[in-house]
C-alpha cells in the first residue's frame, strides 16, 4: 500500500519537485512506520492474549477431575467456562470502577484483554479435557480462539 501511495505521489507531482520529500511523501512514510508499528503491537498483543501455559492447564483440569470425579466430560467443560464468565464479570466490575477519563481506555484494554485471557484458558483447558495433548498440535494457539471469536477468527488469521 505504501508503494502505491508513493506511486500515487509522484504521478501527481511536477517533475522538478519529485525528487525533493514532500509533505505528501513525508505521510507515505509515516504511514508506512505507523502501520509497522501497529502490525507490531497487534502481534505482541495477539501473542499475549493467546498465550497459554501447558502445564498450568493440564493441571488445572487434572485438579478438576479430582474434585469432581463424578462429572462427565461436558458438565467439566460447562464449569470450566463458567468460572471464566466470573472472573470475566469480576474483572469488568473492577476495572469499570474508576470514573476518571484518564483511566478509562487503559481500563477497558485491561479489561478486553483479561476477558478473553481467561476465555482463552477456559478453551484451553475444554479443549484437554476432551483431547488430551491437544495443545501439543501446532495450530492449538489459533483453535483456542474459535470458542472466543467464533470461526471467522480461523479465517482472518491466515
Amino acid at each position: 500500500m505504501e508503494k502505491q501511495v508513493a506511486l500515487c505521489v509522484a504521478i501527481h507531482l511536477p517533475t522538478k519537485h519529485r525528487h525533493h520529500q514532500t509533505p505528501a511523501s513525508k505521510l507515505s512514510v509515516k504511514s508506512s512506520k505507523m502501520n509497522s508499528f501497529a502490525a507490531d503491537k497487534l502481534k505482541q498483543a495477539f501473542d499475549l492474549i493467546t498465550e497459554v501455559d501447558k502445564a498450568k492447564v493440564r493441571k488445572a483440569v487434572q485438579d478438576a477431575r479430582n474434585k469432581n470425579s463424578n462429572l462427565s466430560n461436558e458438565e467439566l467443560a460447562i464449569q470450566f467456562f463458567d468460572e471464566s464468565r466470573l472472573k470475566a464479570a469480576a474483572a469488568g466490575f473492577a476495572l469499570g470502577m474508576p470514573g476518571n477519563l484518564l483511566t478509562i481506555v487503559p481500563a477497558a484494554i485491561a479489561d478486553i484483554t483479561l476477558t478473553t485471557r481467561a476465555e482463552v484458558f477456559a478453551a484451553a483447558c475444554v479443549s484437554e479435557i476432551f483431547q488430551e495433548g491437544f495443545l501439543d498440535a501446532d495450530l492449538a494457539k489459533h483453535e483456542l480462539l474459535v470458542p472466543v471469536f467464533g470461526a471467522s477468527a480461523l479465517i482472518n488469521l491466515q
